[in-house]
């Protein structure tokens, strides 16, 4: 895709390819370097974000919600902050990571309750996280 992609209109499969061609070019890169400066609207950063934090951490580059605040702070808000935790988690159980929910809920006091209670959805056998991929014979 073609410097001038329009990010901000970009349906969710075009913005996997674009940050995965990206990614390919610059895998060290933040979010933020990627976007070159572009005018992006809150949604699809946010959307880039929790896409990106996932690609990161399955190549072994262990980015935190955190850092894309800093990056973007249009996201320091409740939702988009539970978006990009929740990629967190979906992520390190996708890769079988320990997952300490205390620490968590230390990073983000304010949200422990709604920290819980993602793990409770996410980490449930029965409740698949719609970021992990399934597995085999679960459904």
């Amino acid at each position: 895709m073609a410097d001038f992609f329009d990010v901000s209109s970009a349906g969710i499969d075009e913005l996997i390819n674009w940050l995965s061609q990206q990614r390919r070019k610059n895998p060290a890169a933040s979010l933020v370097d990627l976007l070159g400066g572009r005018k992006v609207d809150r949604n699809a950063v946010l959307d880039l974000a929790c896409i990106d934090l996932m690609h990161q951490h399955r190549n072994g580059h262990h980015v935190c919600a955190e850092q894309y605040v800093r990056e973007f702070p249009q996201l320091d808000r409740t939702s988009d902050l539970l978006d990009l935790i929740d990629a967190e988690l979906c992520v390190a159980a996708e890769l079988r990571e320990p997952i300490d929910l205390a620490a968590y809920c230390n990073r983000f006091p304010d949200l422990a309750t709604d920290i819980e209670e993602l793990a409770r959805l996410d980490l449930s056998p029965e409740v698949p996280c719609f970021h992990r991929k399934p597995e085999r014979g679960s459904f």
